[in-house]
């Protein structure tokens, strides 16, 4: 949906985001997240769709899934608010990882390194383990 944004959170800093394809009957889901507002970063996505930019995740499901259209029909919500980059950066690789959209269009290299791991340890504590 391209739409105005008329107020809410899209116009506030600081967000993660999810961008649906409204068309397909599967769930379709890009996982983002941007320091600057939901709009702003609505409107760069939707010129990359409309100049068909190779990096472009609404592109390259329109090539793949829609015959190149260039009116297929997505849609953005801001999910949440944050207050530093570093908690929005992680939110979006925890939200990457529990994605249960039938298709993630994030590609590997938008996974910024290595995934967020939690240590559990094996041996008990003073154990040295090769």
């Amino acid at each position: 949906k391209f739409g105005r944004g008329e107020g809410g959170e899209c116009r506030r800093n600081n967000m993660g985001y999810v961008t649906k394809c409204e068309e397909c009957e599967e769930i379709v889901m890009y996982v983002g997240e941007s320091g600057r507002n939901g709009y702003t970063r609505g409107l760069d996505h939707i010129k990359d769709y409309r100049n068909k930019r190779a990096d472009s995740h609404m592109w390259k499901h329109a090539v793949e899934k829609h015959n190149s259209r260039g009116d297929v029909r997505y849609s953005m919500t801001v999910k949440k608010l944050f207050k530093d980059p570093l908690t929005r950066q992680v939110n979006e690789a925890v939200r990457m990882t529990r994605c249960e959209a039938d298709t993630v269009l994030n590609s590997k290299t938008e996974w910024h390194g290595p995934a967020t791991v939690r240590l559990v340890p094996e041996a008990g504590c003073g154990t040295t383990v090769n």
